[in-house]
């Protein structure tokens, strides 16, 4: 893997950027639009972040196969 290359193959559920870093489990962030977010088994929970660091839900929902890189 080069430097340049994301942590993890998933892609943005907001933009489709593969510019994504993992945070934790199953937790990641895009540096593309600047969101968290947190993968379920079929679907995503986004969080935009405020302006003190915390984290506020999105409203909407995200199916892992616009998502998944994978096939």
């Amino acid at each position: 893997m080069s430097a340049t290359e994301p942590l993890t193959a998933t892609r943005c559920p907001v933009c489709g950027q593969k510019l994504v870093g993992k945070l934790g489990t199953n937790q990641f962030f895009c540096w593309t639009c600047f969101v968290e977010f947190h993968r379920f088994r079929d679907s995503f929970r986004v969080f935009a972040i405020d302006q003190e660091g915390g984290l506020k839900a999105v409203e909407g929902s995200w199916d892992t196969e616009k998502t998944d890189t994978k096939g």
